[in-house]
């Protein structure tokens, strides 16, 4: 978890309002430059695993990238699939430069410069979420990360810079049940599953946050899954089919 004095003086991210986003969307960056000292030879995993795993991950949100655009030109900005896209692209650009040391750390840190170019909502959420995780990985064991733990120590940090919950219909209506599932059962698969049903039961979830929440009448034509709990869902899912 991240320190207490990173966590306070920081605002809280609400997500029906834009003016914070562009400001806070640096808070991984901030973060995260205070831990990135030594880091390449901890927690070392397989480098031909780790890249499959990833690239199976950004692989399958590119292709959902037609659905995403086609929910969030409904109920958002319609700009959610190409960010999505955007930024699994980058990752793959370098991604045999970025695990060839088998090093989560060199991955991570990597991942959250180019997910702070993402921009918007998700990707300030993905970025605080990421860097957090980094955090608690350096307090857990080199030789048997307890990644269950350190998830849901990173998804607790990452609540204090926002005020959406499940039930919101956000992306945290699959983080946060994908996060409790994970450490409960420490069952990768098992949680998983659980995203995927919270990813789809977000169609009848009423919007709480954000253009969604104030555009149309919420009729048939509106139960569309939300499309960042949607992409967290398919980034999750590739990771598993790529570490299966």
């Amino acid at each position: 978890m991240l320190p207490e004095h990173h966590l306070h003086p920081q605002p809280r991210l609400r997500l029906d309002q834009k003016s914070p986003i562009p400001k806070i969307s640096k808070v991984s960056s901030a973060l995260s430059q205070a831990y990135r000292k030594d880091y390449t030879n901890n927690s070392p995993v397989n480098p031909a695993l780790l890249e499959k795993i990833v690239r199976t991950a950004c692989d399958r949100a590119i292709a959902a990238e037609p659905n995403l655009t086609k929910w969030d030109m409904v109920m958002g900005d319609g700009d959610c699939g190409e960010a999505v896209e955007g930024v699994s692209r980058a990752i793959l650009k370098d991604i045999s430069s970025t695990t060839k040391k088998g090093s989560l750390f060199e991955l991570l840190y990597s991942t959250i410069d180019k997910v702070d170019d993402m921009g918007g909502t998700l990707g300030a959420i993905f970025g605080i979420f990421l860097s957090a995780l980094a955090t608690s990985l350096r307090t857990t064991s080199k030789e048997a990360p307890d990644y269950a733990a350190t998830t849901a120590a990173a998804t607790t940090a990452l609540k204090q810079y926002t005020g959406a919950r499940e039930g919101d219909r956000t992306v945290m209506d699959v983080l946060l049940p994908f996060a409790e599932t994970f450490e409960k059962t420490k069952d990768f698969s098992k949680a998983v599953q659980v995203a995927k049903e919270k990813a789809e039961a977000t169609r009848y979830l009423k919007p709480k946050f954000g253009r969604a929440s104030y555009v149309g009448a919420g009729g048939k034509e509106q139960e569309l899954p939300d499309p960042g709990a949607w992409a967290l869902y398919e980034l999750l899912q590739g990771m598993l089919d790529g570490k299966n």
